[in-house]
């Protein structure tokens, strides 16, 4: 996988008058942190929140999410995201990570 930036796609033609709706993500809403680990940043006031995540083929597969308290994501939260990534693999993704 590459580095390219995310597009979110929501297929809800329903509400959109038969229209898929596509957002780019890019710097600075999200970021790759670790291939293939991105994550989506949200501000709410003095809050900075970070939301894990990795891509499977057409799907976007929350991790986990934190407050973020310190400069850089904490090597911490990009290894769980990664083992979190691994157990779904085995579990959905249809086989070994």
């Amino acid at each position: 996988m590459d580095n390219a930036p995310v597009h979110i796609v929501v297929d809800d033609r329903e509400k959109t008058g038969g229209k898929v709706v596509a957002a780019l993500l890019q710097r600075p809403y999200a970021d790759v942190l670790e291939e293939p680990i991105r994550e989506l940043r949200i501000s709410f006031g003095t809050l900075e929140m970070r939301l894990l995540y990795f891509i499977h083929g057409k799907s976007i597969v929350v991790t986990h999410g934190f407050l973020k308290k310190t400069r850089k994501v904490p090597k911490k939260e990009i290894e769980l995201a990664k083992r979190y990534r691994n157990d779904w693999l085995i579990t959905f993704g249809g086989g070994r990570p």
